[in-house]
């Protein structure tokens, strides 16, 4: 295979060095999202011993919450370990990026384009949770399964089906469409030996997924995504942007057509990246769609014209088109995201080291609790729990009554009944209310309300409406 030399531009290697610094600081400085505090509240109950699936609630794969959970069992439950955990995986990925780039073209302007545009993708959805994970698991599986089509070695092989296996970890709709288009790509080119090598690995490195009584596994990874979770937003967004993502994809693949020249290894990753927005169906906004749309960026850099009279023409037309719009936005978007940053960190509380608002609420709830009183936050205050450590009440650290079906409200109100928490923590007016994923009346509220009386409203943390309440007397 023919590996391209590190181009001898002097402006290329400070300008990827920046990027990465950049980078770096896009993964470490913002505040967590919702998502993220689930995470960390998860992968801290593991770490306390807790069965995932059994004493608590998730329907993600366990491989997000047992990395983190080995972090804090070695780091303590530290956000900061997870973020500097998070940081190095980024820029390692970065770099396998940019080797992947450095296997289509050797000029320094694509490797540039392609790293800028991806610093744009990654700003746009949360670091510490299954999409980051899964997301940079796949740009693994695409270096390892172009290596493995144009060299044909066994190893590379092993190494796609590894990295696979890692994506299926955190997000099972990652592992079920890489593992189709690794598989594909190699009975497509009649690579047997390699499709063996690649099913091998990937199902080894599934078989400690076996610890979990599979009836549980079932239940909690495929029946309720696919009964509630998916219906929920099936019925709350369009489609569109995924639509708009295939097209593109669609017309880079017709631009290969048209060219004679289409680098080996290029249609892999073509194919990963049509079916890899099949992973965040049917979501359409900004934060899904950039996860998907790395290989496209790669895609658009890479693809060459060429071809003979009115083939040269359109292949010239469509492919100079796609780079153009790379190029420029993949650049504008460095300069976007750079002085964004620039501007916005030396104003972040002690330079990313805390979070103020989830730092502030569990010192809030320390002091009105014992040291590993259970306490019970609803509806969506699931970081509490990590920050505030103090051990939840009930198996669900969450209550969205919009995918939640009713046997989960009653697991609520069950484990509440059993355990009797003294102090509760209610949010009002809450996001997810406006956003009428969460009907407040529902029957968990009116248990709390007959068992539970107003005791503080914690004002410092307005405009949220948070307040505490108290189990009365029985």
């Amino acid at each position: 295979m023919t590996w391209y030399p590190l181009p001898r531009s002097r402006w290329t290697p400070p300008a990827i060095a920046g990027l990465v610094l950049a980078l770096l600081v896009v993964r470490w400085y913002p505040d967590p999202a919702s998502d993220e505090t689930l995470t960390l509240t998860i992968a801290w109950q593991v770490s306390q011993g807790l069965g995932l699936y059994r004493d608590v609630f998730e329907f993600h794969p366990p491989g997000t919450f047992y990395f983190f959970g080995a972090l804090f069992r070695v780091f303590g439950p530290s956000y900061l370990a997870a973020k500097i955990a998070i940081v190095l995986l980024t820029a390692a990925t970065g770099f396998a990026l940019d080797v992947l780039v450095r296997r289509f073209t050797s000029r320094g302007l694509p490797r540039v384009t392609v790293l800028a545009g991806w610093l744009l993708l990654v700003w746009q959805f949360p670091a510490i949770g299954y999409h980051s994970l899964a997301h940079l698991a796949s740009i693994w599986v695409a270096l390892f399964l172009v290596l493995a089509s144009v060299e044909r070695r066994t190893g590379w092989a092993l190494a796609c089906g590894l990295a696979t296996a890692a994506a299926g970890w955190y997000m099972q709709p990652y592992g079920v469409v890489l593992a189709a288009v690794g598989v594909g790509s190699m009975l497509a080119t009649r690579q047997l030996r390699l499709a063996f090598a690649y099913v091998a690995a990937l199902a080894i490195a599934l078989l400690p997924l076996l610890a979990w009584p599979l009836p549980l596994l079932w239940q909690h990874l495929v029946r309720f995504p696919l009964t509630y979770y998916a219906p929920a937003n099936l019925s709350q967004g369009s489609p569109a942007g995924l639509f708009v993502l295939v097209a593109v994809v669609l017309m880079v693949g017709a631009a290969a057509v048209f060219s004679r020249r289409v680098p080996s290894g290029f249609w892999p990753l073509w194919f990963m990246s049509l079916v890899l927005p099949l992973t965040v169906w049917p979501h359409s906004q900004v934060g899904y769609l950039a996860s998907v749309a790395w290989p496209l960026l790669l895609l658009l850099v890479v693809t060459p014209p060429g071809g003979g009279a009115m083939r040269e023409q359109i292949s010239a037309i469509v492919g100079q088109s796609l780079r153009f719009v790379a190029v420029v936005g993949g650049i504008a978007a460095a300069v976007v995201s750079v002085g964004f940053f620039s501007v916005r960190w030396p104003l972040h509380d002690e330079f990313g080291l805390r979070v103020p608002f989830w730092d502030d609420l569990g010192t809030a709830v320390q002091a009105r609790t014992r040291t590993n009183e259970p306490i019970f936050a609803v509806p969506y205050l699931p970081a509490i729990y990590f920050f505030a450590q103090r051990p939840n009440a009930t198996r669900h650290n969450s209550l969205q009554t919009a995918f939640h079906p009713p046997y989960v409200l009653d697991e609520i109100i069950t484990d509440l009944e059993r355990t009797k928490p003294r102090v509760v923590i209610r949010e009002y007016a809450s996001w997810l209310a406006r956003l009428g994923q969460y009907d407040e009346g529902n029957r968990v509220d009116a248990y709390l309300d007959m068992h539970y009386r107003f005791s503080e409203e914690l004002t410092q943390f307005a405009p949220r409406r948070i307040q505490l309440w108290e189990r009365r007397v029985p």
